[in-house]
C-alpha cells in the first residue's frame, strides 16, 4: 500500500535532503488516495526493523499521512490506533548503541559510521516528534494519562549536552512533555517507572563498591581490586553501551524529582550517581559530578548523616581533583576540575549546617591539602590548570574563615609566583588579585607578620611593575591598587609603623608606587 512513498523516501534519505520536521514535497504525491491509521498501523510498523534508517523511511511516511487530513479515514478504534502508534514511535526513536564508539580511539571508519548513525537519530527523532505532535491533536483534550514508555523518549531528547539533539528536537521535545506536565512530575511516574523500572536494572551490575545493592554504605573489603574485563565492562554497563540515554533520563528525573520524592527514595538515587562518578569515561564521569552537584542540595542532611554516606561521596569525588595533565588531556582537565569542586561545595554545603563546625573545617582543609595543592604542585606549568585551581582557592578561603589562616604558607608562594611573574595572563591575573585579597581579608590576623608581609608587599611591587610597563586593561590596575590598600589598612592594625617605613623606603626608590599605595 505505502510502496511507492517507501521508495520515494529512501531516495530522498540517500539523498541526505531531509531536514529537520520537514517533508519533501515530492512524497505528498506517492502517498495513497486514502488511508485510516489502522492502515498505517499494520503497514509501517508491523514489519519493521530496528534499523534507523529503516525507521526515518516509516517515520516519514506517517508524517505525510498525519498531516494530509483529507486523506486520512476515522474509524472507531482510532484511540487505540493512536496509542499504539504513539508507543511504536516512542520506541523506534530512542538512541541506540550504534551511536556509541566500541574502542577509547575509534578508527576513521568507525567515526564516520558513528557520525552517520548520529545524524540518522537526529532526523528520526525530528520526524518522530512531528508525528508525536500530530498524534496529540487526534486525542481528546485534555489527553487521556499517556503509557510511560511513550514519555520516555521526549526525556531522551531534552538535554543539550547529548550529541544526538538539535535545538528544535529539544523544543518539540519540551513540548511534548508539557502536554503531560502533571504526570511526569508524579512520584507514580518519576519513581516507579523512571527509578524502579528503568534505571535500577540498567546500574544494577556496575555499581562501585563503596555502596550495597539498597544504596547504603557498604562495609570497607579487604578484597583485591577486580581486573579490568572489557568484556564485563560492555556486559555489565548497558546504560553506557546499549542505551545512552540513561544518563540524560537519570539528570532529567534529579532535575525533575521534588525534595520529598528524594528524601523517601534516595536509596534508588545513589547507586546510578556514584557509578557515573566512578566511570574511567571523562564525558561520563562529567555529567555525574554535574548530576550530583543538582542532587545534594535536594538530599535532606539528617539522611546524609544518619546513612553514612557523606564520606562515600567525599571519597568518590577527591580522585577526581587529580585529573592532571599529563595523564590526562588538559582539554579534559579543565572540563573535570570545576565540576569536581562544584560537587564538593554542594556536598560541604548539604552536610554542614553550622560554618565553625570541626568536620566542616577539616572538610575544607582537604580540599586544598588534597586537591588544590597537589594539583598546582602537578600542573603549574599548565596556566588554564592554575587559573581553575587559585579560583578555587579564593571560594574556600571564604568559606574558611579565619581558619584559613593555616594555609598561608602554602598559598602566599602561589599566589607570589603568579603575581610576579610577567608573563602571566591577564585572566589569570585577575583572578589571582581576587584570590590575594578573599585571603588576606579571611587570614587577617596572620597578614602582617614579618614573613607574609614581606611575601606580599613583594608580590605587590614587582607585579605593578609589571603591569605598568604592559599594556594591561584598567580593571587590573584597579583591583591591584585595591588589594594593596586592603593590604596596608589590615597590617597598620598591628604594625603601623612598620609599614609605613617600609612603603617610605619603596616609593622613595620608586615614585611610581604612590599610585599603588594611595599615598
Amino acid at each position: 500500500m505505502f510502496t511507492p512513498a517507501r521508495q520515494a523516501a529512501r531516495k530522498f534519505i540517500s539523498d541526505e535532503e531531509v531536514k529537520d520536521g520537514q517533508v519533501p514535497e515530492i512524497l505528498r504525491g506517492a502517498l495513497p488516495q486514502s488511508y485510516s491509521l489502522s492502515d498505517i498501523l499494520n503497514n509501517l510498523t508491523k514489519d519493521s526493523t530496528s534499523k534507523k534508517a529503516d525507521v526515518l523511511e516509516n517515520l516519514l511516511i506517517l508524517h505525510l499521512c498525519l498531516e494530509d487530513a483529507s486523506k486520512l479515514r476515522r474509524e472507531p478504534r482510532d484511540e487505540e490506533h493512536v496509542q499504539k502508534l504513539l508507543k511504536w514511535i516512542s520506541q523506534s526513536i530512542l538512541p541506540d548503541e550504534s551511536i556509541i564508539p566500541q574502542s577509547d580511539i575509534p578508527s576513521d571508519n568507525e567515526s564516520t559510521t558513528i557520525a552517520q548513525a548520529i545524524l540518522t537519530t537526529k532526523r528520526a527523532a525530528s520526524q518522530g516528534f512531528e508525528c508525536l505532535s500530530l498524534l496529540d491533536s487526534l486525542l481528546p483534550s485534555p489527553p487521556p494519562k499517556a503509557d510511560p514508555e511513550t514519555l520516555l523518549p521526549a526525556i531522551a531528547f531534552v538535554s543539550s549536552r547529548d550529541s544526538w539533539v538539535t535545538s528544535a528536537i529539544i523544543r518539540t521535545a519540551q513540548k511534548h512533555l508539557s502536554h503531560y506536565n502533571s504526570q511526569v512530575t508524579s512520584r507514580e511516574f518519576i519513581v516507579n517507572f523512571l527509578l524502579q523500572n528503568f534505571i535500577r536494572p540498567l546500574f544494577s551490575k556496575s555499581r562501585p563498591s563503596t555502596i550495597t545493592s539498597t544504596g547504603r554504605k557498604a562495609i570497607p573489603s579487604s578484597e583485591p581490586p577486580k581486573r579490568f574485563d572489557a568484556a564485563a565492562e560492555t556486559r555489565d554497563k548497558p546504560w553506557k553501551y546499549r542505551k545512552p540515554y540513561a544518563v540524560t533520563v537519570l539528570e532529567w528525573t534529579v532535575q525533575n524529582a521534588s525534595e520529598g520524592i528524594i528524601s523517601q527514595n534516595w536509596n534508588l538515587f545513589i547507586p546510578p550517581l556514584l557509578t557515573l562518578i566512578d566511570d574511567p569515561s571523562t564525558s561520563v564521569r562529567l555529567r555525574g559530578l554535574n548530576i550530583l552537584s543538582t542532587f545534594l542540595p535536594k538530599f535532606p542532611s539528617p539522611i546524609l548523616a544518619q546513612t553514612g554516606l557523606a564520606p562515600v561521596f567525599e571519597d568518590a569525588i577527591h580522585p577526581t581533583l587529580l585529573f592532571l595533565p599529563s595523564l590526562t588531556p588538559v582539554e579534559e582537565s579543565v572540563q573535570l576540575l570545576p565540576a569536581a569542586y562544584v560537587a564538593l561545595n554542594a556536598l560541604c554545603d548539604a552536610r554542614f549546617a553550622e560554618k565553625n563546625d570541626k568536620e566542616r573545617i577539616k572538610f575544607l582543609d582537604q580540599v586544598i591539602r588534597r586537591g588544590v595543592l597537589p594539583g598546582y604542585q602537578y600542573a603549574s606549568e599548565h596556566p588554564a590548570i592554575v587559573h581553575i585551581l587559585v579560583k578555587e582557592l579564593a571560594s574556600t578561603t571564604g568559606k574558611l574563615g579565619i581558619h584559613s589562616v593555616k594555609h598561608l604558607k602554602d598559598i602566599l608562594p602561589i599566589l607570589s609566583a603568579i603575581l610576579e611573574d610577567p608573563f602571566t595572563a591577564a585572566a589569570l591575573l585577575r583572578t589571582s588579585i581576587k584570590t590575594l585579597e578573599a585571603t588576606i581579608l579571611n587570614a587577617w590576623p596572620r597578614i602582617s607578620e614579618p614573613v607574609h608581609r614581606m611575601t606580599i608587599l613583594k608580590s605587590l611591587v614587582l607585579c605593578w611593575n609589571n603591569v605598568t610597563k604592559s599594556e594591561v586593561s584598567e580593571d587590573v590596575t584597579a583591583a591591584l591598587t585595591k588589594v594593596a590598600n586592603l593590604f596596608v589598612k589590615v597590617v597598620e592594625k598591628n604594625d603601623e609603623a612598620g609599614i609605613k617605613g617600609d612603603m617610605a623606603k619603596l616609593v622613595q626608590a620608586d615614585p611610581r608606587l604612590e599610585k599603588l599605595f594611595g599615598l
